[in-house]
């Protein structure tokens, strides 16, 4: 079978985490260390206390991935970048628009009828302004959520 093999070294820095052949099966790969040994089935085992050993009893970090993992991944289906960054951009900036809107309601509702009315500082708002900015916040929302989920596609 060495002739259908590819002789693949893994470095972690200097450190190497695997040598030998690997023999690609389609959806699946065989790995050989140098020495012969299947490095497919990684024996381990967990104890009470959460550690986790290898077959030789030597400690084992879980959260590292195997060999077979780094090659299935490294020949694995092209990566591809899902959602439009610029539909992002613009959900964001309605949100910041739609909170600055909330946090600022009333200086904005003074800065408006500045220009219209001589004491604006004695101005209070109806109830219609009241509910219009109840309103334009909800739409608001919805349209920066139906800009995330577009952005999305």
């Amino acid at each position: 079978m060495s002739g259908s093999m590819t002789g693949v070294e893994l470095r972690e820095g200097e450190d190497i985490l695997f040598r030998g052949g690997v023999l690609d099966l389609g959806d699946f790969y065989w790995l050989y260390s140098e020495d012969g040994t299947d490095h497919n089935f990684g024996v381990t085992v967990t104890t009470g206390d959460g550690r986790v050993y290898d077959a030789d009893g030597n400690p084992v970090d879980p959260m590292k991935p195997t060999a077979y993992t780094i090659l299935k991944l490294m020949n694995g289906p092209e990566l591809t970048h899902k959602g439009i960054g610029t539909a992002w951009f613009g959900a964001v900036f309605t949100c910041i628009l739609n909170g600055i809107s909330i946090l600022f309601a009333d200086e904005l509702f003074h800065l408006r009828l500045a220009f219209h009315v001589r004491y604006v500082d004695d101005v209070e708002p109806s109830e219609w302004e009241i509910a219009g900015r109840y309103f334009s916040w909800t739409v608001m929302t919805m349209i920066a959520l139906v800009i995330f989920v577009l952005g999305l596609q």
